[in-house]
């Protein structure tokens, strides 16, 4: 719920800001985001699979 509402409140925040340029704005940010989370998601696991196995907490 948290990753959409935060999306929502982007969208909603730059329409407002600058509704001229929302559209183009709007993609670029979550065109940055996904490419973020696809670029981390493999580095991440790779270094989570040389931790030791058990509880982290």
């Amino acid at each position: 719920m948290g990753r959409g509402l935060v999306s929502v409140t982007q969208a909603l925040l730059v329409h407002d800001f600058v509704p001229d340029r929302a559209t183009f704005l709007l993609g670029t940010v979550f065109a940055i985001k996904m490419v973020a989370c696809v670029g981390v998601a493999p580095v991440a696991g790779a270094f989570a699979g040389h931790l030791p196995g058990g509880r982290c907490w």
